[in-house]
């Protein structure tokens, strides 16, 4: 399994092949040593602060008692990282697993790109 903060790459102004190229000689070399099942995890929801403080804010902000069902936005860039890492990951026959559509389906990010 291999997973890392790929988005936070994006906010050190990384490009995608910054951030694609190593991970794709990291698999390449794991198949080397005879891994035959890598997973790759995919950007997951960036908050500009811990999810506790971003939870306790937009309660406070909406004046509820309740946890919101949906919190947040995707940038654009994260998008498109994961729509690359997941073709890569495609094109090296490796099983891609994207964080950003596990909480769209759970109902925990909204879908809304900034």
């Amino acid at each position: 399994m291999l997973g890392g903060a790929w988005e936070r790459y994006l906010e050190l102004c990384q490009d995608q092949e910054k951030i694609i190229g190593p991970l794709s000689e990291t698999v390449r070399r794991l198949k080397e040593l005879g891994f035959r099942h890598i997973v790759v995890f995919g950007p997951g929801p960036l908050w500009t602060t811990s999810l506790p403080v971003y939870l306790f804010r937009s309660m406070v902000r909406t004046r509820s008692n309740e946890i919101p069902e949906r919190l947040g936005t995707v940038s654009d860039a994260i998008w498109n990282l994961d729509a690359a890492m997941a073709a890569q990951a495609a094109a090296e026959n490796v099983q891609y697993v994207s964080v950003l559509k596990l909480f769209l389906r759970q109902n925990r990010l909204s879908g809304r790109r900034r």
